[in-house]
């Protein structure tokens, strides 16, 4: 009995000098609170594309509204492919996401089979929507699409995209295949660096998004855009269909997205600090400054874009393959 007694004392004594520890450090088994440390964005490609310039902005006031540091990281190893493996395969806790880059992961996906499921990722609001454009040097011979072509006739051309699978890899595809342009088709690893060869004269043509444009002022010329409208910044460039080419409208889209299975009360604060950020008068300038004005899409709202895209893209997908 005394043993016993003596047991019961002890063990009293210790959960004593735990609960006084607990108490005097701040320490608690509460809930940690989301979020309460820094929130990483992975972008897959160099910094300076437009991807890259439009979620550094963004970052910028998720930060007011979240209240912590958001941290972009360009992370381009793989062939811009291990930025988003690594958010795929993150814990879904909300502090690792991903500048989700559409259509173009979609293409890596289903055309090279790249290792993840790009529909089962989490998906939060979508923020920016650009259509894209044929451009040249503004020093180039070609002033408009017939330029190009009749001059393809003679000798093949050399045309950059961001990237194997990028939306402008379609988009030079398209023009070759579609359009009867003969290319030579150089994927480089960004949209960055392959307009850095347009200026530099190193390439002929590409395909690119208005804020990259804006940027290069009076440096690019555009020829034709690939939508089923002309641009508010660029009037004067017609679309392909009114020069006589059926081609797909072909837009990017830009959303946040995080690992699959991340908890809805996690989805729910990121959703509601980016529509507060999105609705910010200086937000709102900086992205039409850039080239054009935020978007806002649910979650599922962007889920379903990308489904409807992927179907596009098996619809389309041979067309990426050369045949020699």
């Amino acid at each position: 009995m005394k043993r016993r007694k003596r047991g019961i004392y002890t063990l009293s004594l210790g959960l004593i000098a735990i609960w006084t520890f607990l108490t005097f450090t701040g320490i608690s088994f509460a809930a940690e609170k989301f979020p309460s440390r820094e929130i990483i964005i992975v972008i897959q490609y160099k910094a300076g594309g437009p991807i890259d310039l439009i979620t550094r902005v963004l970052a910028e006031y998720l930060k007011k509204e979240l209240g912590v540091p958001i941290i972009v990281e360009n992370r381009i190893e793989g062939a811009a492919i291990k930025g988003l493996l690594d958010v795929y395969r993150a814990k879904p806790d909300g502090y690792t996401l991903l500048a989700n880059l559409l259509p173009r992961n979609a293409q890596m996906e289903i055309v090279y089979k790249a290792p993840y499921k790009i529909l089962e990722l989490t998906y939060l609001p979508a923020f920016y929507k650009l259509e894209g454009f044929l451009i040249v040097n503004s020093e180039s011979p070609y002033k408009t699409l017939k330029d190009l072509i009749e001059a393809s006739k003679k000798k093949s051309l050399n045309a950059g995209t961001c990237g194997q699978g990028s939306r402008s890899h379609l988009e030079m595809m398209l023009l070759k295949k579609k359009v009867g342009v003969d290319l030579e088709v150089v994927p480089f690893n960004g949209c960055a660096p392959s307009m850095m060869a347009l200026l530099g004269g190193h390439i002929d043509l590409m395909a690119s998004e208005a804020p990259a444009m804006l940027l290069q002022g009076g440096k690019i010329r555009p020829l034709a855009i690939y939508s089923d409208q002309r641009h508010k910044k660029f009037p004067g460039v017609p679309t392909f269909k009114e020069l006589g080419y059926d081609l797909p409208a072909e837009y990017t889209m830009y959303g946040l997205s995080g690992p699959p299975g991340m908890p809805e009360d996690i989805c729910k604060i990121l959703t509601d600090a980016m529509s507060r950020a999105l609705k910010n008068p200086e937000l709102i300038k900086k992205f039409e400054d850039m080239g054009a004005p935020p978007i806002y899409l649910s979650g599922p709202e962007f889920h379903a874009v990308v489904k409807s895209m992927y179907k596009l893209i098996e619809e389309y997908k041979d067309i990426f393959i050369e045949k020699k």
